[in-house]
């Protein structure tokens, strides 16, 4: 936006996404079993969720995965793709079944909204947590090391999501190209 006053605000002034690796076999069973007729099970696999998730157990606390700042003063174009990359520790047998994904929000001057555990807005219930479900579920040990790729990509007209597990095994790349799933802009 080029015609922004210098001493405009933005709300929100910044926000951060925050992952974590989890198991929940409930979504995996849902994902796999209600597949609408006009989507196949692998686009199913490749498309994030917005739900509220209870039924599920927590491989590792969350970390903080894209932060974006507003608003941009700089007169450089904007560039919103994103890569990143984490290292997840595995406290216990279990199965990696896909990636919970949270936000923490600084509306203004420190007014906060969030969906991560750990600082979660009290009583808000009308903004819930993303799973990204990972396509073939991944036996985890005890002691196992998780690394997850993510990026956040861009065209012209929309954006989307494409994820994947480096270690403790290699998966494909989720939703390439925006092939299952994109959001317009």
């Amino acid at each position: 936006m080029q015609d922004r006053s210098d001493d405009g605000i933005s709300i929100p002034t910044s926000y951060t996404s925050w992952i974590a690796p989890v198991q929940s076999l409930k979504l995996y069973s849902e994902i796999r079993t209600t597949r609408p007729s006009d989507k196949t099970l692998l686009s199913c696999f490749e498309t994030p969720y917005v739900v509220h998730i209870v039924n599920k157990y927590n491989i590792a606390n969350t970390q903080e995965l894209f932060t974006f700042i507003h608003p941009n003063r700089t007169d450089d174009p904007i560039d919103n793709k994103r890569y990143g990359t984490l290292r997840f520790n595995c406290a216990q047998n279990c199965v990696l079944t896909g990636l919970a994904g949270y936000f923490t929000c600084d509306l203004y001057k420190g007014i906060m909204l969030s969906t991560e555990p750990n600082t979660h807005t009290r009583d808000m219930m009308s903004w819930f947590p993303i799973f990204f479900p990972v396509a073939e579920p991944m036996q985890l040990k005890a002691n196992d090391t998780i690394e997850v790729a993510f990026w956040r990509c861009v065209s012209e007209t929309k954006v989307w999501y494409e994820w994947a597990i480096f270690e403790p095994k290699i998966s494909a790349i989720h939703n390439p190209n925006g092939r299952s799933y994109t959001i317009s802009l």
